[in-house]
């Protein structure tokens, strides 16, 4: 989430081990849609946000970024320019895993508000390309992406498909079985 102008990091051929170049890393490039993010319950770091929950750290980054509707609870805190987000800093989605014998399962629970996000469906056109590689976002096939299935292989809708990894998950208390 900030430079560090004092390495050279690879970075690579689409689909490919193979190194294309070498480059310091700059600040920004990166992409954050429709995903939940969760704090710590802790004081913020009035003095280097870049060390606070969420994606505040971008506020100053040195490349451009996208980020669009995100949802941020406990804490944690929304990039300055993203327009379409929800930022609930006092609600705790009690999120934790449990397993059984055969079986793990995520327990959550989502406030009103999830429900009234604005998002969009992921796909090669939203995402561009990135600056180092100058290469789209796409399958490993070089297929155009378009993320229209959520963990479980539900289809996520064309308009406005919820924030995180399950599709239309359920009001109050969730309980749902990751593997």
């Amino acid at each position: 989430m900030w430079p560090e102008p004092n390495r050279f990091t690879p970075y690579h051929l689409p689909h490919s081990t193979a190194i294309a170049g070498l480059s310091t890393i700059y600040s920004g490039d990166d992409r954050y849609f429709n995903n939940i993010l969760l704090g710590c319950d802790q004081e913020l770091n009035m003095k280097d946000p870049r060390f606070n929950f969420g994606i505040k750290g971008y506020n100053n980054a040195k490349l451009p970024v996208w980020i669009s509707g995100n949802i941020y609870y406990k804490g944690s805190l929304h990039y300055e320019k993203e327009l379409n987000y929800i930022e609930n800093p006092g609600f705790n989605p009690d999120l934790r895993f449990i397993e059984d014998e055969d079986h793990v399962y995520l327990l959550f629970t989502l406030d009103d508000s999830y429900f009234s996000q604005k998002s969009q469906l992921i796909t090669t056109e939203l995402l561009g390309t990135a600056k180092m590689t100058k290469q789209a976002f796409e399958n490993s096939d070089g297929t155009p992406l378009k993320i229209d299935t959520d963990y479980l292989g539900n289809k996520r809708l064309a308009l406005n498909p919820s924030a995180g990894p399950f599709e239309n998950p359920g009001k109050g208390a969730l309980k749902i079985k990751v593997w």
